[in-house]
């Protein structure tokens, strides 16, 4: 009896003991749990709490500075015609905020900070009235507005931001004011209606020529209007430089003359022009990047002068047709590993074949 009167209260510690324990754990579980839930409630109110929204208005947030605010979303407005108001709530509107009118379609959120099923219309919207207190247009701030045809931008715009009017593929001419000092990476990437970028003359960074916008020494083609109808294009002195994606998916372009004066062909600069059968890479020309001539499926031919000591990656992916001469008689050192990464024909030291 002593012994199993021993065993039973050592039994008996030994479950209390467990108890306490499983006691401890439960209440560590509770308050760990209580923890994350009052996280995720601030976090919902620094993310959506500053965000204000009344019935038929566009959607706004507080800045930093607590002296103003940004559109951030096209709220209840009723489309396709938005005009962005001067003030809100006795405080000037000064930015268009990144992707506060994204046109693939977002998820409305509500006064409770919480995402609901129902999605945005701004691919819908047809024209947006900009006032003279903003200052600033965010990322991908209309990207995908795909019915959109008119843009009024104010002489108050200082900057649009990167892919601000990526895929807007109803508009056909936008005015850039003499207040912009920054214009983005790719702003006007595969907008196909696009004929027409036209810059105030008394821009001091910018500048157009035929409808095409340059950098105001016109020594950068900023970006071609891919929706004019041309079939030829000559690149024209002083340029240096050729923008990323600036004939990105132009589909009309057949032949393209580059000058003596260029000396470098940025990323994707002519990727998906479809249409291009002829091209000549002068002796300038030192760098070509990535994916410059990517899925240009009609180029039959090209030639690459032995000035060139750079071609990044994928350079001429995707070009099924494509037969490439080299001037060098093998493959320089600073060419990447994947710059003929589709595998076309390649012929070295072609002038003494």
């Amino acid at each position: 009896m002593y012994f199993l009167g021993a065993s039973a209260s050592v039994d008996a510690l030994f479950y209390f003991g467990r108890g306490k324990i499983m006691k401890k754990k439960l209440l560590i579980g509770i308050i760990a749990g209580t923890v994350l839930l009052v996280a995720i409630i601030i976090g919902a109110v620094l993310l959506f709490g500053n965000k204000e929204r009344e019935k038929g208005e566009l959607e706004f947030a507080l800045n930093k500075d607590g002296e103003s605010y940004s559109v951030v979303g096209l709220g209840t407005y009723s489309f396709p015609n938005v005009v962005i108001p001067e003030t809100y709530k006795g405080k000037p509107v000064t930015k268009i905020a990144d992707r506060a009118f994204y046109g693939l379609g977002e998820p409305v959120y509500g006064d409770d900070g919480m995402g609901h099923a129902d999605y945005n219309d701004c691919a819908k919207i047809t024209s947006i009235t900009i006032p003279n207190s903003v200052t600033s247009i965010g990322e991908r701030a209309f990207a995908y507005c795909e019915s959109l045809t008119s843009v009024t931008i104010p002489n108050s715009m200082t900057s649009i931001g990167d892919y601000a009017f990526c895929v807007c593929t109803s508009l056909k001419s936008i005015d850039i004011p003499d207040s912009v000092t920054n214009i983005g990476y790719s702003v006007f990437r595969f907008c196909m209606s696009l004929t027409s970028i036209n810059v105030d003359t008394d821009n001091q960074n910018y500048k157009s020529i035929d409808g095409n916008l340059y950098s105001k020494d016109g020594k950068t083609l900023v970006h071609y209007a891919i929706g004019k109808k041309d079939t030829a294009f000559d690149i024209p002195e002083p340029v240096t430089d050729i923008s990323s994606y600036a004939f990105y998916g132009c589909l009309s372009l057949t032949s393209i003359t580059i000058p003596d004066s260029m000396i470098s062909i940025g990323d994707s600069a002519f990727s998906g022009c479809m249409s291009l059968t002829s091209i000549k890479i002068p002796n300038s020309i030192k760098s070509i990047g990535h994916s410059a001539f990517s899925e240009c499926g009609l180029l039959t031919s090209i030639i690459i002068p032995d000035s060139v000591t750079n071609i990044a990656d994928f350079a001429f992916s995707y070009c099924e047709s494509l037969t490439i001469y080299c001037e060098a008689e093998s493959e320089p050192i600073g060419w990447s590993y994947s710059w003929n990464f589709s595998n076309c024909p390649v012929v070295w030291d072609y002038k003494n074949k």
